[in-house]
Formats: structure tokens, C-alpha cells, sequence
């Protein structure tokens, strides 16, 4: 509290300031787009996930899950999914961990 107060005509952010916070942002923002395609369409490897893997085409495609052939995608039944349910349910409630 030694330093005295900011003067109205200071700049509140700086052209270093806004420069990290941007490099920051863009960062995070890359990574967890990623991480969130590396999950989809790769997994994780874990022998006990039972999740099937889509293509990226896929997952940027997945609201017209119900135009594609059935032999084109094919899912186990996951959490709150049964044999008969609908697969495009696997965009939904089957990639919900619990």
C-alpha cells in the first residue's frame, strides 16, 4: 500500500499484459479442443472403457448420427444405454462418466 493510486489516464491493461493474456487464452483454448478430439476419436488407453471410438468426420457430424448406415457406425452399450437403444444416444448419454 505504498505505491499510490493509479492515475484515470493509466491504462488499466497493458500492451504486455493483454499480449500474455492472449498467448494464454489461445493456448488453453487449443489444448482443450485437443484433448477433447484426442478423446473422441482416439481414446484413452484403457482396456476397461468401454466407449467405441468415432472418426473426426464423425464427431463433427454428430447431429446427423441418424443418416448414417448402420453398418457405418456401431456402438457397445454404455452407461444408461441398452441393446436396442438408439446409437445416436452414444453422443449423448453414452459419453457421460460417472
Amino acid at each position: 500500500m505504498k505505491k499510490e493510486p493509479r492515475h484515470r489516464e493509466d491504462k488499466l491493461i497493458s500492451r504486455w499484459i493483454f499480449f500474455r493474456y492472449m498467448l494464454i487464452g489461445i493456448y488453453v483454448g487449443f489444448s482443450t479442443v485437443g484433448i477433447f478430439i484426442s478423446w473422441f476419436t482416439t481414446g484413452i488407453d484403457n482396456v476397461r472403457d468401454p466407449h467405441a471410438l468415432v472418426s473426426l468426420q464423425q464427431l463433427m457430424n454428430w447431429n446427423k448420427c441418424s443418416t448414417w448406415p448402420e453398418e457405418d457406425f456401431q456402438v457397445k452399450p454404455v452407461y444408461g444405454m441398452t441393446e436396442g437403444d438408439d446409437p445416436c444416444s452414444f453422443f449423448t448419454a453414452g459419453k457421460v462418466k460417472v
